[in-house]
Formats: C-alpha cells, sequence, structure tokens
C-alpha cells in the first residue's frame, strides 16, 4: 500500500511532444521519420489502456527507441493540489483529475482548457472514458460526466466510511462501472478497526448499485481491512473481472486478503481466489504481518494457447495464474518486499513480456532499502529477460512502447531481451537524451506514483 502519499504524487500534468529529426540526427530510416509526421491516431482510454491493463499502446510508432532523445516538453499544467494515476486520452482530448476534485479536459495537442468539473473530494485514480461518458471515482462516490462538457450526469456512493479513499479506477464493462475502495484506516492505531473492503457494480445509465463483493466480513472469521488498492481487468469474453486485494488489519487475518479474485461480473459472485501470504495482519495499531498486498492491477494475456491473469505483490513476487480456475503457471521472486513494496505500482504486458518494477526490502526488518529494480519477464516461463538497478524507489506502473518503456516517469531505450540503459528512477523524469544524458526533473525528487501514456505522438505525464 502507498504509505506516504502526499510526497510521493506529482503536482502537474506535462506533455513531451516530438521534435522534428532527420534520420543522420536519430538513426531512424525514411519510413520512421515518415511516420512522424502523421501519427497513428490511438486512443489511451483508461488506466491500463485496455480492459486487460496491459498498460501497452502496440501502436505507437512515433516515440521509439530511435526517436525519443528528442522528446521536449509541449506543455505543462499545474492544477490543484496533487494529481496522480495515468491520464486518459479521447479523441485528442486528455482527461485527468487532481486532489482538489477537480476534473480537467484539455486539448492534449496545445493543453488549452476544454471544461472542468467538480465533484465532492479528493480523486486519485484516473478517468474513464466510454462512448460519451467519463467516469470518475472521489472518496466516496462514483461519477458519470458527459464526456463533451463535463456536466454530472449521476453520482452513487461507493463509502459512507470517514476514512475511505479510491485508488482504482472505474472500469466498464457492458452496462457494469466497476468501483473498488480502499481506506486509510490501517494508518490509525486504533483498537477496533471498521472498513471492510470491497468490489462493487453501478449501472452505467443510471448509478444504481447492482451488486457488492466484501473482501473480509469483520467478524470472528476476518477482521477488519483488505482495501482494494488496485484496478480490476476484465475477461471480457468470461464474463469476469480480477481484483488484486491488500491485507488485513486486525485480526484473524481474512482468506481473502493479499490475493488475486476472480469475480463473476454479472452477479458479484466469487468464482475462485488465491491467496498468496497469510496470515498477513498490518497496521499501526497491529504490526505483526509484512504487508504482502497485491496492490497492483492484474495483467491478462495468453501464452502457449493459455489464458493466464497475473500481478506482482509487495513481497516482491510476480504471480501468473491460469485465469480459468486460480491454479499457478509459475512464479518468479524480483526482490524482497517490505511495508513499501515489492511490486507497487501495475506492471505492463507487450510483446511476449511482461515489465515489472520491484522495489528492494530489507529481508531483516521489511523496510525499504530506498532502491528498485525493473523487469522483463517471459510472459509463458516467468524467466528474467533482464533486469536493471534503479537509484530510487518506484510506486508507479511501468507502461512500454514498442522499442522503449518507462517506469515511475522515467524513459529507457529497451527490446524485450535487452534491459534499457540505466536511469534515475523513482521520480518523474524525461530524459533529453539516452545514455550518459543528463535527465531533466517534471517533479518531485523523492518519488512518484504516477505513470504516463503515450499517444499520437504525446507523451502525458502526471
Amino acid at each position: 500500500m502507498r504509505r506516504t502519499m502526499a510526497v510521493l504524487m506529482t503536482a502537474g500534468l506535462l506533455a513531451v511532444t516530438m521534435t522534428a529529426c532527420s534520420a543522420d540526427e536519430t538513426g531512424s530510416t525514411d519510413a520512421s521519420t515518415a511516420t512522424a509526421a502523421a501519427p497513428v491516431p490511438v486512443d489511451w482510454p483508461t488506466f491500463g489502456f485496455d480492459q486487460a491493463n496491459a498498460r501497452f499502446n502496440p501502436d505507437e510508432r512515433v516515440v521509439t527507441a530511435d526517436s525519443a532523445a528528442t522528446l521536449a516538453e509541449a506543455w505543462t499544467i499545474q492544477a490543484g493540489t496533487g494529481m496522480s494515476s495515468t491520464p486518459a486520452v479521447v479523441d485528442g482530448v486528455a482527461h485527468f483529475a487532481d486532489w482538489d476534485g477537480i476534473i480537467h479536459a484539455v486539448d492534449a495537442e496545445s493543453g488549452a482548457e476544454i471544461w472542468t468539473s467538480e465533484v465532492n473530494s479528493t480523486v486519485m485514480s484516473s478517468v474513464t472514458i466510454v462512448d460519451e461518458a467519463a467516469y470518475v471515482a472521489d472518496n466516496g462516490n462514483v461519477y458519470r460526466l458527459d464526456k463533451a462538457t463535463g456536466e454530472q450526469q449521476w453520482a452513487a456512493v461507493t463509502s459512507d466510511h470517514p476514512l475511505a479513499i479510491t485508488p482504482s479506477s472505474p472500469i466498464v464493462v457492458g452496462d457494469h462501472v466497476l468501483q473498488a475502495v480502499a481506506s486509510g484506516e490501517l494508518m490509525a492505531d486504533l483498537e477496533d478497526y471498521s472498513f471492510s473492503g470491497f468490489l462493487a457494480s453501478f449501472d452505467t445509465e443510471t448509478g444504481e448499485e447492482q451488486w457488492r463483493v466484501m473482501f473480509t466480513p469483520d467478524d470472528e472469521t476476518g477482521g477488519a481491512g483488505v482495501g482494494v488498492w488496485s484496478t480490476p481487468s476484465v475477461d471480457v469474453d468470461r464474463g469476469v473481472a480480477y481484483i488484486g486485494t491488500g491485507n488485513t488489519y486486525e485480526p484473524p487475518a481474512s482468506t481473502l486478503s493479499d490475493s488475486i479474485v476472480a469475480v463473476d461480473i454479472a452477479t458479484g459472485a466469487i468464482l475462485w481466489s488465491k491467496q498468496f501470504t497469510y496470515p498477513d495482519v498490518w497496521s499501526t495499531g497491529n504490526l505483526g504481518g509484512v504487508d504482502g498486498d497485491v496492490g497492483a492491477g492484474p495483467n491478462l494475456w495468453e501464452a502457449d494457447g493459455r489464458a493466464l491473469v497475473g500481478a506482482g505483490d509487495k513481497r516482491g513476487m510476480y504471480h501468473a495464474l491460469d485465469r480459468e480456475t486460480g491454479e499457478v503457471v509459475w512464479e518468479t521472486k524480483l526482490t524482497e518486499g517490505s511495508v513499501l513494496g515489492g511490486v507497487i505500482g501495475t506492471s505492463a504486458h507487450g510483446d511476449g513480456h511482461l515489465y515489472v518494477a520491484s522495489n528492494v526490502g530489507n529481508a531483516e526488518n521489511n523496510d525499504p532499502t530506498g532502491a528498485s529494480q525493473i523487469f522483463s519477464l517471459d510472459d509463458t516461463t516467468g524467466e528474467i529477460a533482464w533486469s536493471v538497478e534503479i537509484e530510487g524507489a518506484v510506486y508507479a506502473p511501468c507502461r512500454p512502447c514498442p522499442a522503449w518503456c518507462s517506469w515511475a516517469a522515467p524513459p529507457g531505450s529497451c527490446t524485450p531481451s535487452t534491459p534499457p540503459p540505466a536511469a534515475s528512477c523513482g521520480r518523474t523524469r524525461l530524459p533529453t537524451r539516452w545514455a550518459g544524458a543528463q535527465p531533466w526533473s517534471t517533479g518531485p525528487s523523492t518519488g512518484a506514483t504516477v505513470s504516463p501514456c503515450s499517444v499520437r505522438a504525446r507523451v502525458l505525464v502526471r
């Protein structure tokens, strides 16, 4: 779980764009230069790019390993006291929200404001765009807005708990808006905790609640807690949502904590669950556990004809499971975990590999070390193709483009089998050129829980 959010998120939205360059300047071919002049019109409509949480835009042909050195700032917007998560970009409009509860729609090319809309409280997660609607969640509600104007069309209460928070982004599938909720209650020193984490579904047209699945009963069989920090992925053909869960706050530990859970989208029934750390009771009032959340959104992919779902956890493991049964297919140990990870941000999938950031913990005391590593994993076997050590922690999702990748916002040139050059990560940074160059910073030097999206020759960073 993210413990020091106030200092780990950037307070502005940055767009970087390609500058014109010749083949001699970049080593690119004439074809890639021509592509740069006519970017493929691809959108990034939700947190994970698609319902599989791939965080990979396969049609990005402008920002490449060769041309990325020409990235230059196009515009910057300072909005509110802070922002987090990934912008959604649809039809040339970037949508994002800030901690003051303001949703922004701006021209992705120029940064010019199109509209703003206000909700009741802090927004930590991404806006999701579907058809003519924008869906967004604050700490206690989920909303549908008119995509063109920002006008609020409905609001539905997700939680009335005073410490509820919503780092999970809304996901739309059919007539369902899926919204999960976490809590900051675990940071309070209490004798009795009261929050229970859940995933709920709301009707896309009316906002009426359709079902709610709780991940702990808060009774003698499972204590309070099990907040959901992750954004669900969706297998539309199976009608199943996959969600990662957090730890229990008080004993006894819930059997659905620190798990990947498969949920029937039509009914909210739990189809299967796989728990990775048990028992795990951790809060300010109960410090005995290891805090082994699955706070990263699960990824969906197919390997050797088998449908898989996987996610990293804060113990520093990546787990790949059979999507139908929950059976473990492979598991890869990345780093030692800690209360600040292991894996915090959602991993990415593309070109037969998973891209995972894992913070390095101290195995003796479960404390963070301030270092991290980036991994490329073979998606069939879990074998590590390459890894890179990073000075600084990574709290943001990874995001590859064809032939390059980024994490906590600093991109590095890479291929699935070749590591990127070492770079200063855990900071919102973009380099002016690759190896040996001095990067320029666009955010706090203490770290970031943001990640860029890449569309239409723009890399947008919050």
